[in-house]
């Protein structure tokens, strides 16, 4: 069966005329195409398996009922896609908000002296400020590009320093080099335990070292965590630069302002996640939830570059009990 006879024989299904969908699934088809066509064919870990084919396999995943599939073909332009442009606008913004003005603020401009500062003032303290990411699944080097900032090549993972760093060398390194602030960028924050322990860290080891933490995407449930750290820390600032609003997490309990989608789309993952979470070959990362990885909520939200786990493992999980929509590159 092709996708174009899937979506006839929905549409040719007997509906009750009072509760028609106002889209037919032809016209939910035609939507997904053109976005297939614009964005979801940059999704980079799926580059050789074509997008229709993927859709097609996971609509195939198991036998749903007619309502159930029309779901399915709902949820896929609900999902939240960032493509390159996306990710590229977002490191231009985190530069020029959140981090220009902590800049700015720590180098105790007044504002008559930041609207007219010179470009050789702007350059010194870009030049005291550190950039690094928290995890290698920021691109440090393109959002350097694409905001046009020159310096040292030095500018390690904080995950990985926290895992195996000699902070000694460390800040040895940020006084010989005269850095006076360390900005740390991420490009999702979802719960926030993968970034923590890393934030954490860099607040602890450098003696004091102002420091701001910039997710460009961040949920607002993973927001939360950093609360504690900024009572705690009077020299750590956090901002992301698009927060996920709450109506747009799938909560495990219904909420009274939820979509309509987000209870047919909570239905489904319950019944589907014993196939959905099934081990299989080289597993390594087992669904841990039907809703993923916080189990308090689950959101519809991809990046062309991966699909986070705290997304719907249904849309992400890869293997031979389940054929997923955009197949997630899981951390060892």
């Amino acid at each position: 069966m092709t996708l174009d006879d899937l979506t006839f024989s929905l549409d040719q299904a007997s509906f009750d005329p009072a509760a028609r969908p106002e889209r037919t699934a032809r016209e939910l088809l035609k939507e997904i195409h053109f976005l297939a066509d614009e964005r979801f064919w940059q999704y980079t870990p799926a580059q050789l398996r074509h997008f229709h084919v993927r859709l097609l396999d996971w609509l195939r995943n198991r036998s749903y009922s007619v309502d159930e599939l029309r779901t399915l073909l709902e949820l896929v332009p609900a999902i939240q896609f960032v493509d390159r442009e996306d990710m590229a606008s977002l490191y231009r913004a985190a530069f020029r908000g959140p981090i220009g003005r902590w800049i700015a603020d720590d180098s105790q401009w007044p504002i008559g002296h930041f609207l007219g500062a010179a470009q050789n003032q702007v350059n010194q303290g870009i030049a005291e400020t550190w950039f690094c990411p928290v995890t290698d699944s920021m691109d440090i080097g393109q959002f350097l590009r694409v905001n046009q900032l020159a310096g040292a090549g030095a500018r390690p993972p904080w995950k990985v320093l926290a895992t195996f760093g000699d902070f000694g060398r460390v800040r040895e390194f940020v006084a010989r080099k005269g850095y006076r602030r360390l900005v740390l960028l991420e490009d999702f924050v979802g719960s926030g335990t993968q970034a923590g322990r890393a934030v954490k860290c860099a607040l602890e080891e450098l003696n004091g070292l102002p420091v701001i933490f910039v997710p460009l995407i961040a949920s607002q449930r993973g927001v939360r965590k950093y609360g504690a750290m900024l009572k705690k820390h009077e020299h750590f600032s956090f901002e992301p630069v698009f927060t996920i609003p709450r109506r747009m997490h799938l909560f495990s309990e219904p909420q009274h302002d939820e979509p309509q989608l987000f209870q047919r789309l909570r239905e489904i993952a319950l019944q589907t996640h014993q196939q959905v979470r099934q081990h299989q070959d080289g597993d390594n990362e087992q669904p841990r939830h039907p809703l993923g990885f916080s189990r308090s909520y689950g959101l519809l939200f991809v990046q062309y570059m991966n699909c986070p786990n705290n997304t719907l493992p249904l849309i992400w999980r890869d293997g031979q009990a389940w054929s997923a929509l955009f197949p997630r590159i899981a951390r060892w």
